[in-house]
């Protein structure tokens, strides 16, 4: 059966279908498919961290440049 690999789509649901056995892990450039299989892990939790950071940092600066309510923005 042809898949996605560790950088093609699906890779949580392939993934985790590796790690219960119903897919087999491609090897890749590593020693092993377990090896291959833990480094997917690792990558889609650094993204998945990396990207609620950024999505806070966004959120934080939103909040910091929107104008505020019953204020005139071109006040002297």
């Amino acid at each position: 059966m042809e898949h996605a690999g560790v950088l093609g789509e699906g890779k949580a649901g392939c993934s985790a279908l590796a790690t219960v056995g119903v897919l087999s892990m491609p090897r890749g450039d590593f020693p092993t498919a377990d090896d291959a299989l833990l480094v997917a892990w690792i990558g889609m939790a650094a993204f998945a961290v990396y990207g609620v950071a950024l999505t806070v940092a966004a959120r934080s600066y939103w909040f910091r440049t929107r104008p505020i309510s019953g204020v005139p923005v071109n006040a002297e």
